[in-house]
């Protein structure tokens, strides 16, 4: 009788813990799902990453494309930006064969350091003079050297190119450089960029790049104008009071990119005689302050047709 209770003891112990297994195994089944979960959503988010770094990059690249960047010229610490301004008008006039440079803007970067040149950032108000000056940059004098006013993901991206191909000229070793597919051959061996890293691709039956001795970008592909860039046929519109557009312009176009809106009305802008880094599918019709505050501009994607109308001085009441 005793062993029988015993037995029933132990079975029932063994029922508890029975249980409390299968509410382990429910919890562990319950979790590695919600794991599970958890890695689609982090994939997805670092694709939704991967996306924006390159619309910021595409919009970087277009804000920047009548930029070029000068190095060597003298510099001092007591120089302004005219000074900077007359000195690079005067280092582009006797170098490029131009009958006028219009440049926007001109200035140094950085802070002034005793024994060193700061370099300098210019706009050019047309990218075709850009064009022709960066054409015949080689003019230059010996000590004076110019650059694309490249995104920092691209100067990376060419650094590592460019170390790789001294380290293959160290050894003797013959190498080609395409700057447009990152990638650098060197003795019929490829290695290209990837999550800005550069590895050795497995596939080196593919034809030899073409060298490239300047940054070359794809030109972008033709829209379809029956629907609005962006907007899957939609017409997205918001207003913002931005409170001073040109020091929030860069955040704000990657806003307008990313949500896809066509139109954009802004108010308080506090604009007066500013040119705007605008991308050239993109467009404003803008009325500047004449004060301290206020102005109001409209921002329009180029493939909407507009045009700025100019109200009555009176209008009826009727």
């Amino acid at each position: 009788m005793e062993m029988m209770q015993e037995l029933k003891t132990q079975s029932n112990r063994i029922e508890k813990k029975l249980e409390t297994l299968d509410r382990i195994k429910e919890t562990i089944t319950q979790q590695s799902d919600e794991i599970k979960q958890m890695k689609i959503e982090l994939h997805d988010a670092k694709n939704q990453i991967k996306d924006l770094t390159t619309e910021n990059e595409r919009l970087e690249r277009e804000i920047k494309r009548c930029n070029l960047i000068i190095s060597g010229v003298e510099d001092s610490d007591n120089e302004n930006e005219q000074n900077c301004f007359r000195k690079v008008k005067h280092i582009l006039s006797s170098a490029v064969d131009m009958k006028e440079i219009d440049i926007d803007t001109a200035y140094r970067l950085g802070s002034f350091q005793t024994g060193k040149t700061r370099p300098i950032k210019i706009r050019l108000l047309r990218q075709s003079d850009k064009q022709t000056i960066w054409s015949q940059r080689r003019n230059l004098p010996g000590h004076i050297y110019m650059n694309e006013d490249l995104p920092k993901s691209t100067r990376n991206h060419h650094y590592l190119l460019r170390q790789a191909a001294r380290e293959a000229k160290a050894q003797n070793k013959n190498f080609e450089i395409d700057w447009q597919k990152k990638e650098i051959t060197i003795d019929n061996h490829v290695s290209k960029i990837e999550d800005d890293v550069l590895i050795s691709t497995k596939d080196d039956s593919k034809s030899k790049p073409n060298f490239f001795r300047k940054a070359h970008y794809n030109q972008k592909k033709k829209t379809n104008h029956t629907q609005l860039k962006n907007t899957d046929g939609l017409l997205r519109i918001c207003h913002l009071n931005i409170n001073s557009l040109s020091y929030k312009i860069f955040p704000f176009l990657n806003f307008m990119s990313s949500n896809k809106f066509s139109i954009a009305c802004l108010s308080e802008t506090k604009l007066f005689n500013i040119n705007l880094p605008l991308p050239p599918d993109l467009q404003i019709l803008r009325n500047d302050r004449t004060n301290k505050g206020g102005g109001v501009a409209i921002i329009i994607s180029k493939l909407l047709k507009c045009q700025m109308l100019t109200p009555p001085d009176q209008v009826s009441k009727n």
